[in-house]
């Protein structure tokens, strides 16, 4: 049986310094699992990453608080909830299911990294998969958030095979948005969001990474062997009828497709 649950989290400071956090716990292929891992990215100096893997450090939850502190990484964070919960079951089939929960789409973040500290806007989601990756009927994923001085903006969408998407302003879901190559369109207003100034934070196969986990990485076969990562800050330029604000953004693409365009 698969059992994939996830906890990602992150935060953006007013320079562009990028954090990205982190903690799963695994069951699959008779193994057991977890892991803690960071991201931390200047505008002006490499990215430093740490992984650990055998035990994960879920986070503490209170009412509008998330804390989580991974001593095998060192890293320690705090989130305050200043935007709605938003909860989504993006796929249920008899093979299992996919739950999203965005604890946070918008909060205050504080992480400490050894002697470093980073303060900005945050975002903390959780993710359970009970459908291994290889039976998702899609073959590319998009995720991302984005915000700015009273907006916040965070969108799913999957191509090819289901389908679909799903995007929220404010926490209130936009019917009538879509996802293209450089932005959203369709908002509440008549509002688009674009993209611009990106700056990559990953591009990597997933199934090297994994080998980092015992046994996983010998085990993963199949479309999880094509599976791989982009995933890039930038700025963004949200447009309404008569305001246009700026903010950060962070965006992913997942693709499991045999050969990238």
């Amino acid at each position: 049986m698969f059992v994939l649950d996830k906890w990602y989290f992150d935060a953006i400071a007013p320079d562009g310094t990028a954090f990205i956090g982190y903690t799963a716990a695994l069951r699959w292929l008779g193994l057991t699992v977890g892991y803690d891992a960071f991201l931390l990215s200047p505008p002006d100096a490499p990215a430093r990453e740490r992984s650990s893997v055998g035990g994960s450090n879920p986070p503490v939850r209170h009412r509008d608080d998330v804390a989580w502190h991974s001593p095998g990484i060192g890293v320690a964070g705090s989130w305050r909830r200043t935007d709605p919960r938003v909860r989504q079951r993006l796929h249920t089939s008899e093979r299992g299911s996919v739950l999203w929960i965005c604890e946070m789409p918008r909060s205050r973040a504080r992480i400490t990294i050894g002697d470093d500290a980073i303060e900005g806007t945050g975002y903390v989601e959780r993710l359970r998969l009970t459908i291994p990756p290889n039976d998702l009927p899609l073959d590319t994923l998009h995720w991302g958030r984005f915000h700015a001085p009273g907006e916040t903006l965070v969108w799913i969408a999957w191509q090819y095979g289901l389908g679909g998407s799903w995007i929220f302003r404010n926490s209130v879901r936009q019917t009538r948005a879509g996802l293209i190559d450089q932005g959203i369109l369709g908002l509440d207003g008549g509002a688009t969001l674009e993209f611009s100034g990106r700056r990559a934070l990953r591009d990597r196969y997933l199934v090297p990474a994994l080998a980092a986990v015992p046994g996983l990485g010998r085990r993963a076969g199949g479309r999880l062997a094509n599976m791989h990562e982009t995933k890039w800050v930038g700025c963004g330029v949200l447009r309404g009828t008569d305001t246009t604000l700026q903010g950060w953004l962070i965006h992913e693409e997942v693709t499991w497709r045999a050969q990238r365009d």
